[in-house]
């Protein structure tokens, strides 16, 4: 049997509240597209923003609060109001949905992370639309993602998705006035050209965009930045094949485990390592050892993942570290017993 496509469609609350208020017209719109996607044998999976602007509606503020516990409030009232309004919408073309609210620390573990994945696997065998958003009601600077964007490259990652299209109000990435059709390969420069353009109901801008974007095609997953408020964008898109917007082309696909290694679990602390060490990861493909070590930041434990930088800051890659990090501060250059990053618990950066 012909694998489906499997693609996940983030909404920015650019296109679903323009002007801090639900465009429901433009919700039924894009949910039509999505029951056609599915229809045609594309499961999709639609990453979400929107439930606090829903909330500050219903409270009746005209202004994002920034204390916490006034967001968590608002995301309270409005993600019930959200779904219900995504929920009446499916089922007018015949479709349910499922609400899936994520935080960090349902990909940090790796019993949760397989346990959410079996959840989206059902839902789509199924013919259920999952509808993910940020679990904001109880999200802190521990374990929040701050945007939207970087939640739904790591759902992309997780869900093991063909495609990422991040729908905003512009028409895709433009690097020194000019819209780009394509993008083949990131680098400094791309981020130094990107102006973050805060809204006074969004989190995130270009920026993160292009960092979600860089998430998803490390993962092997293509990337589009397109304007979602366009026709039949996401007909036009996934059907038709047109070019809409900036495609980012991905590197070869990770395995499922190494996804989840260096792009699903926050980074607790940071491995320098000098040049010889550099060499072997990337020339003899080997583990990472003490002796290699020249600096040790952060604090972590043992199974923590860690990025590994070289002299240069330069990120070579991220691992499972096997030791923690007040011993490998004492010990780092001395031989040790067991590997710092075994070859198997290894992501590099290429």
């Amino acid at each position: 049997m012909m694998k489906k496509k499997r693609i996940v469609v983030k909404l920015g609350s650019s296109v679903i509240a323009p002007g801090g208020r639900i465009d429901k017209k433009f919700l039924k719109d894009i949910s039509r597209q999505i029951c056609r996607l599915m229809d045609n044998k594309v499961e999709v999976c639609l990453v979400s923003s929107g439930a606090i602007v829903a909330g500050m509606s219903n409270l009746g503020w005209g202004v994002l609060p920034r204390k916490l516990s006034l967001l968590q409030a608002a995301a309270s009232v409005g993600q019930g109001d959200l779904i219900n309004i995504y929920g009446r919408i499916f089922r007018k073309y015949g479709r349910l949905c499922g609400l899936i609210l994520l935080t960090w620390d349902d990909f940090q573990r790796r019993d949760r992370y397989i346990n959410a994945k079996q959840t989206f696997n059902t839902l789509f065998e199924q013919g259920v639309i999952p509808v993910v958003n940020e679990n904001d009601t109880i999200s802190t600077e521990e374990i929040k993602f701050g945007d939207n964007d970087k939640l739904s490259a790591m759902v992309a990652g997780l869900i093991d998705a063909d495609k990422l299209i991040l729908l905003s109000d512009v028409e895709g990435f433009y690097f020194q006035g000019k819209l780009l059709d394509t993008v083949t390969s990131f680098s400094d420069i791309l981020f130094k050209e990107v102006k973050k353009k805060k809204l006074s109901f969004t989190r995130g801008g270009m920026d993160s965009k292009l960092k979600a974007a860089d998430k998803a095609v490390s993962c092997g997953i293509k990337a589009i930045i397109a304007n979602g408020r366009g026709k039949d964008t996401l007909l036009r898109m996934v059907l038709r094949k047109e070019k809409i917007g900036t495609l980012f082309v991905p590197k070869e696909k990770l395995p499922a485990r190494k996804r989840w290694i260096a792009y699903s679990r926050k980074a607790k602390g940071a491995l320098y390592v000098d040049r010889g060490a550099e060499k072997a990861l990337f020339e003899r493909l080997s583990s990472l050892l003490s002796q290699g070590i020249i600096k040790v930041e952060g604090d972590f434990l043992k199974n923590d993942t860690v990025t590994i930088f070289n002299d240069k800051n330069s990120i070579l890659g991220w691992g499972l570290v096997s030791y923690e990090s007040g011993f490998l501060k004492k010990n780092r250059g001395r031989k040790l017993p067991l590997e710092v990053i075994h070859r198997n618990h290894l992501v590099l950066r290429k």
